[in-house]
């Protein structure tokens, strides 16, 4: 179905197995929603709070995540194939077993994810150079090392790293270098 749910409050809501395809979920609140099987290809739900969700098995491919709150959701063999997942928080989420290959995970948190037999796209070494705005070192495999700010975790021999620079730590960062020139 296509519907228009921007902002809609879907607190445990049961939708097991329900076609969700194109839907507008953007902001949408679907804390401890059950969505196991549930088909949502291309489905817009940037920044919707999906925290503790159930997600088993879930068909997101190419869904628009970014900014989402995926917090301790089961995302277990979802398939999240080109998923734009930039800038979501993932902490403690378990995605074992989802596919992942072609998703973009830029500024994502990964904190405490579980990820056993996830798959992924091989890694592909970024252009070496940093982020615009970064003051970090550059890795040789082209990962941003900002102060305080650094994500890398290894996947299968593949390193998955995300520069999660934030201007105001930039800012503060560079007034302290300059100051220290002095």
């Amino acid at each position: 179905i296509e519907a228009q749910l921007q902002g809609a409050c879907l607190h445990r809501a049961q939708l097991q197995g329900t076609n969700l395809n194109v839907v507008q979920l953007q902001g949408a609140y679907l804390i401890e929603a059950q969505l196991q099987g549930a088909y949502l290809p291309r489905a817009q739900l940037q920044g919707a709070n999906l925290e503790g969700a159930d997600l088993r098995g879930a068909d997101l491919t190419g869904a628009n995540l970014a900014g989402a709150n995926l917090k301790n959701a089961d995302l277990r063999g979802a398939d999240l194939s080109k998923a734009d997942l930039t800038g979501a928080n993932l902490a403690g989420a378990n995605l074992e077993g989802a596919d992942m290959r072609g998703a973009k995970f830029a500024r994502a948190v990964l904190t405490g994810v579980k990820l056993i037999g996830a798959k992924f796209s091989p890694f592909k070494p970024p252009e070496a150079r940093p982020p615009v705005g970064c003051v970090g070192l550059l890795a040789p495999n082209g990962c941003c090392f900002c102060p305080n700010t650094f994500i890398s975790i290894l996947l299968h021999s593949y390193p998955l790293c995300t520069c999660t620079c934030i201007r105001s730590r930039v800012s503060a960062f560079s007034k302290i270098h300059r100051h220290s020139r002095r």
